[in-house]
């Protein structure tokens, strides 16, 4: 399989941090392309008013903003040369099966928090959807070593 385009989804932790810096290195090694994503799901309570609706729209239109430079500086800080960041709109999974068919990426390098039993239950796992869904490999990052 040659890898041509990596996409690295971070959540700004320490980990999300290993995964771009290993991502980074395989894009280097490879010569492939790397995009990082950060993806947040905006969702008004439904009891808001039109104008309490166009304020926090407001709102998060500026955070949406704040969040692409902070995900510049975020990638500067852990990945070499600066690659493609997005920033998009949506639950993370979701976003990541986008991201993944609007780059052509071949592969996803993604930090896991290797939870099991009933934390996994009850936080979920972004990464462990991914793993189950996504139609290209999935390569994790857990706590200083791949899984």
């Amino acid at each position: 399989m040659q890898v041509k385009h990596i996409l690295c989804p971070v959540d700004f932790s320490d980990l999300s941090a290993e995964a771009l810096r290993y991502a980074s290195g395989l894009a280097a090694q490879l010569g492939a392309r790397l995009t990082v994503l950060y993806a947040e799901a905006f969702s008004a309570p439904a009891y808001f008013t039109g104008s309490e609706l166009a304020q926090l729209e407001q709102q998060f239109r500026s955070s949406f903003r704040k969040a692409e430079e902070a995900l510049r500086g975020f990638t500067g800080k852990h990945a070499g040369d600066m690659p493609d960041v997005r920033v998009i709109e949506g639950l993370p999974v979701d976003a990541i099966r986008k991201a993944v068919a609007d780059t052509q990426a071949d592969l996803i390098v993604m930090g896991t928090h290797g939870r099991g039993g009933l934390k996994r239950l009850m936080l979920g796992s972004v990464t462990d959807r991914v793993l189950r869904e996504s139609e290209v490999p999935v390569l994790t990052v857990r706590g200083g070593r791949t899984v």
